[in-house]
C-alpha cells in the first residue's frame, strides 16, 4: 500500500562537481538584408491643400463661435454701409458717386447728382450694378454689454423675420424717445454726440481734393479782403484743391472767406440740404434743410504772428469760433470763444510756422468740439436748445490775421438729419421697455425702420451681433484683352475699415 507521504531515498555519497548548465540549441544562421529609410518630402501641392483645408477649418469654426459675415443689399445705412448700387464717376470734379440700384418704374432715381459739385444727369444705368458691403460681424459682444447708443447692429426684425437687419441704435432700453427737427430727444433731452461719434456719422457734402473742371471751387468761397499789396500779393487764393491766405503781408486785417451753398452752375446760393446722390433726384423731394456741420482740413502754417478762426452755424444768431494761436511764444493760448459772454481757454496747443495740424472742428446737435492731430482742444461745449431755426446757406466762415498758411483737404460735412417720417416716436414720445431698442438707418429720408415699422421696437434677444470691419467692399475693374475689354468686380481696397 502506497502511503501518502513522500518517501525518502538514501544514495551513496559521490564527488561533488560545478554543475554546468545544459547547452542550448542553436537555430540555424540567417542572413539579415541591409534596408535604407527613406523620408518623402510633402509635394508644394499637397502643403497647399493641406493650408487650404486648415485655413477652411479655422474659419468654419471661428465662424460658428465667434464672427459671422452679412451682406448689406440695400441703401437704408448709406454712405456708412452701401447696398447694391453703381459708381458713377462725375465727369466735372472726378467724386465717385454712388448710386443706389435704380427703380425703373416712372420717378424711380434713374438720374442723380453729384453729391460734391452738384453735376446733375448722372446716369448710373451705363454703369454695371456693384453688390453692396460685406461685413463681419461680432456674435459675442452683446452677450458682454448691451448695444450703446450711434451704434450699428445686425438684428432680426420683429416685422419681417425673412431676413437679418442692419441700422444704429437710437433709443435704449427704459428711454422715452422723440424724432423731432433732424435730432433725437431722450427723456426730453438732446442727445448730443461726442466727437468721435460725430465722425461715424457724418455725410461729406464738399470735399476740395476733387476739384471741378474749368470753375474750380472759387464760386463756393465769398472773400472778404484788403486790396492786393503793390507787389501784387493778393491776400487770399484759392489755388485748385489748397486754400492760401497770406496775413502775414496783411498785418491788422482780417483775411476772411465764407463757404457758401452755390451751384456751380447758376451761381445761385441755396440751403444744405438732406439730399443723398445715393437715392437718386427724383427721392425725397426737395430735401430738409440741415443745421449740424463738421470741417476737418490740414493746416500748414507758413509764418506770422496772431491766429486763425474757424467759425460754424446751425442757423441760430449765434456762431461758435475756434481761435487758434500762431506764435514762436510758449504762454500764448488758443482757446474756444462761443460768444461775448463765454470764454473757454486751453494752453494745450499753439501752432508753430512750418508744420502741419489736422484740425476738426464740429457744432453738431448743439454741442461744440475740436480737435488738432487728434486730440480733443477742449471739453465739449453744449449750446441751449433754440426754437426754429432758419436755413444754412453759409456755414462755416475761416479768418486769418496776422498768419499766412496753407489750407488742405478741407472736407466740409454734415450730420445725420433725422426726418419725422413714419407714425412711431415722430409726433409723440415712445416709450421703450426695459429690454427694448429704437433702431434708425442713416440714410434717414429711404430707410425702413422702427419710425414706420409695424412694431417698432427690437427687443435685445433680437440682436445677432454688432458690425465690426467693412472687409469686402467692391468696385470695378478691368482688364484688356486682345482688342477687348472685360469689366469685372473687385476689391475696394481704399473702404475697407472698421465700424466703431
Amino acid at each position: 500500500m502506497i502511503s501518502a507521504e513522500s518517501s525518502v531515498i538514501d544514495l551513496p555519497d559521490s564527488p561533488v562537481s560545478e554543475a554546468v548548465p545544459a547547452p542550448v540549441p542553436q537555430s540555424p544562421a540567417v542572413p539579415v538584408a541591409s534596408t535604407d529609410i527613406f523620408v518623402v518630402q510633402p509635394t508644394s501641392s499637397r502643403r497647399l491643400v493641406e493650408f487650404l483645408t486648415m485655413f477652411v477649418l479655422t474659419i468654419l469654426f471661428f465662424r460658428a463661435i465667434a464672427v459671422e459675415p452679412f451682406g448689406v443689399p440695400t441703401g437704408s445705412m448709406a454712405p456708412t454701409l452701401i447696398g447694391n448700387h453703381h459708381a458713377v464717376p462725375c465727369p466735372r470734379c472726378g467724386y465717385r458717386v454712388l448710386i443706389g440700384e435704380p427703380n425703373h418704374a416712372p420717378g424711380g432715381n434713374r438720374i442723380a447728382i453729384c453729391s460734391n459739385c452738384g453735376k446733375e444727369d448722372l446716369h448710373p444705368l451705363e454703369y454695371p450694378e456693384i453688390i453692396g458691403d460685406r461685413l463681419l460681424v461680432d456674435k459675442n459682444l452683446w452677450s458682454l454689454r448691451g448695444p450703446r447708443r450711434w451704434e450699428v447692429a445686425v438684428f432680426r426684425c420683429p416685422s419681417d423675420f425673412s431676413k437679418p437687419y442692419v441700422k444704429r441704435v437710437g433709443g435704449l432700453p427704459g428711454e422715452s424717445i422723440l424724432v423731432q427737427n433732424g435730432d433725437i430727444y431722450i427723456d426730453g433731452q438732446l442727445a448730443r454726440k461726442t466727437l468721435a461719434e460725430v465722425r461715424q456719422t457724418s455725410i461729406p457734402v464738399m470735399s476740395m481734393d476733387y476739384v471741378p473742371d474749368g470753375v474750380g471751387w472759387s464760386p463756393r468761397w465769398q472773400i472778404t479782403a484788403p486790396p492786393a499789396t503793390e507787389i501784387g500779393i493778393a491776400p487770399v487764393v484759392i489755388d485748385g484743391s489748397e486754400i492760401h491766405l497770406r496775413g502775414a503781408d496783411y498785418p491788422g486785417q482780417a483775411l476772411r472767406l465764407a463757404c457758401v451753398n452755390a451751384s456751380l452752375d447758376t451761381g445761385k446760393i441755396e440751403a444744405f440740404r438732406d439730399t443723398y446722390a445715393y437715392n437718386g433726384l427724383n427721392h425725397g423731394g426737395a430735401g430738409e434743410s440741415v443745421h449740424d456741420f463738421q470741417i476737418a482740413c490740414e493746416i500748414e502754417v507758413l509764418g506770422g504772428h496772431g491766429e486763425l478762426a474757424f467759425r460754424l452755424n446751425d442757423g441760430t444768431k449765434e456762431e461758435v469760433v475756434t481761435h487758434l494761436a500762431v506764435d514762436t511764444d510758449d504762454l500764448v493760448q488758443s482757446f474756444l470763444q462761443v460768444d461775448k459772454l463765454l470764454g473757454i481757454r486751453t494752453s494745450r496747443q499753439v501752432l508753430r510756422p512750418g508744420r502741419r495740424y489736422r484740425f476738426e472742428m464740429s457744432y453738431t446737435d448743439r454741442r461744440v468740439t475740436a480737435a488738432l492731430d487728434g486730440r480733443e482742444l477742449f471739453a465739449p461745449v453744449d449750446r441751449e436748445i433754440p426754437g426754429l431755426r432758419e436755413e444754412v446757406k453759409m456755414p462755416l466762415t475761416i479768418t486769418s490775421l496776422g498768419v499766412s498758411a496753407a489750407i488742405r483737404h478741407v472736407v466740409l460735412s454734415r450730420d445725420i438729419h433725422y426726418r419725422m417720417s413714419g407714425p412711431n416716436a415722430t409726433h409723440l414720445p415712445m416709450k421703450l421697455g426695459e429690454d427694448e431698442y429704437f433702431m434708425l438707418g442713416d440714410n434717414s429720408s429711404n430707410s425702413d425702420d422702427s419710425r414706420s415699422w409695424r412694431i417698432p421696437a427690437v427687443p435685445g434677444k433680437y440682436f445677432l451681433g454688432k458690425p465690426f470691419l467693412i472687409h469686402q467692399p467692391s468696385k470695378l475693374g478691368s482688364v484688356e484683352i486682345g482688342e477687348r475689354i472685360r469689366v469685372f468686380q473687385m476689391i475696394d481696397w481704399d473702404r475697407i475699415r472698421l465700424i466703431r
